[in-house]
């Protein structure tokens, strides 16, 4: 108890709303959990707790993605960290073993300085006349969503209460509980990840303001259409955050040529379902979102464009994939497609989707 006691008084002399260049990092409902656990979950206060703002957000995006949902507030009335399975579903339990952990993990955050590396990361690939509009929220917690790492989303500030909106401002979420469980076993390993994943995530930020501003036609109503940009966002920020891995194997063996097969071959047969508009329009998604979600070489919409964008980059450098955000998702298919033309030995794009391309 030492332990964690001396390092939540660290975190109580930094403030915690604090910016790192292009990055502001929010860490005032971790603090305040922190100090709750710390303290023996006592019942007091425990409203104010749950209606901090970070709070607010995590209970709303584990609610787009759970049924029957209780609010946070009784998760903490009801919590007993006696109990192995209390508040499973805000991942309270979890978060209450790996307090000490989770601590140590946000001091380490707050006293590395590494977002020039991680913005300049994500913003490499936008045109070079483009600046972002503002600096981003990167909110930290502890609680939420079970497969809820990372997260970026947009919100909208309602007379002091913050409401996730499909129109608003770009933010970034953090659960420390899942990143001290899946990013690697040292502080190291974490940190490493986490700047991996935040560059991952500051791009569809950056991505989302951009193209408010300058795509002339965004139709997310689209089934089709929206594949196609998925793959494009998803693609390039999965390429930002692990081409690495690509530039250094893909010609050295068979094991990554393997993942893309297996991804594009997942893609065709979704894709007879995705761009089938007799299809019923909740089928359609789902078949979409199959392709979003999940372990990461089986999430094939997302896999896929990470293979296209490193053809494109390999083929025209990274001025080609510049132009694919400037110009949009189906320009981005059709710079791959021309590659394959060259390269016999790519995986084929769905037939579906070519034939959308023609519409």
């Amino acid at each position: 108890m030492k332990i964690i006691s001396t390092g939540i008084l660290f975190i109580l002399l930094e403030s915690n709303l604090f910016s790192q260049n292009k990055l502001t990092f929010k860490t005032e409902s971790l603090d305040s959990l922190l100090i709750w656990m710390q303290n023996g979950c006592a019942k007091n206060n425990i409203s104010n707790l749950a209606n901090l703002s970070d709070n607010h957000l995590m209970q709303q995006l584990l609610n787009e993605h759970e049924t029957e949902v209780i609010t946070f507030e009784e998760a903490l009335n009801e919590f007993n960290y006696k109990d192995s399975t209390s508040g499973s579903l805000y991942l309270l339990n979890d978060a209450y073993k790996k307090r000490i952990e989770i601590t140590e993990l946000l001091n380490k955050i707050k006293n590395a300085n590494f977002s020039d590396e991680v913005y300049n990361r994500a913003d490499k690939y936008f045109p070079d006349n483009y600046t972002p509009p503002r600096n981003y929220e990167v909110y930290f917690t502890c609680t939420g969503w079970k497969w809820g790492d990372a997260m970026t989303f947009n919100y909208i500030n309602s007379n002091g209460k913050y409401f996730v909106s499909n129109q608003g401002t770009p933010a970034i979420i953090f659960n420390l509980t899942l990143v001290c469980m899946t990013y690697g076993n040292t502080l190291s390993e974490q940190m490493d990840a986490l700047k991996d994943v935040m560059s991952h995530e500051l791009f569809h930020a950056i991505f989302s303001d951009y193209i408010k501003s300058n795509w002339l036609v965004f139709d997310n109503e689209n089934v089709g259409y929206n594949t196609l940009y998925m793959m494009l966002n998803e693609g390039l920020a999965h390429y930002i955050s692990d081409g690495k891995l690509l530039i250094e194997g893909y010609n050295n063996g068979d094991k990554l040529k393997q993942k893309e097969k297996e991804a594009f071959n997942s893609f065709l047969d979704s894709s007879k379902v995705i761009f089938n508009d007799k299809k019923n329009i909740e089928v359609r998604n789902n078949a979409l979102n199959s392709g979003l979600f999940g372990k990461y070489w089986e999430k094939y919409i997302c896999i896929t464009g990470l293979f296209i964008a490193y053809h494109i980059e390999q083929y025209y450098g990274k001025e080609g994939l510049r132009e694919c955000i400037k110009s949009g998702p189906e320009y981005f298919i059709k710079k791959y497609e021309f590659i394959r033309q060259l390269n016999k030995d790519l995986p084929s794009l769905p037939i579906e989707l070519t034939k959308f391309i023609m519409k």
